[in-house]
């Protein structure tokens, strides 16, 4: 799973915190739902609307569904020894 690894200042690889996967998640959604709206159909910009109400939803109550699913993936559980 190095495709989830950034480095911090010191240069350790280390694994990209949950906020920014889920930044990441909503900004590819909206890509998407975007450029399959300009070439296909505009019914598909009502896929950008996913990720518009969960970063709403995590604004107002602070329960983000993408955050909490991303949190469950295996590359964000915590290593036990």
């Amino acid at each position: 799973m190095d495709r989830f690894r950034i480095k911090d200042q010191s240069g350790d690889q280390v694994i990209m915190p949950v906020s920014r996967q889920t930044h990441l998640v909503a900004a590819l959604i909206l890509l998407v739902a975007f450029g399959l709206g300009h070439f296909l159909s505009h019914r598909w910009v009502y896929l950008g609307l996913l990720p518009t109400f969960g970063l709403t939803l995590d604004a107002v109550t602070g329960i983000c569904p993408a955050t909490l699913l991303l949190n469950s993936m295996p590359w964000n559980r915590a290593k036990t020894v």
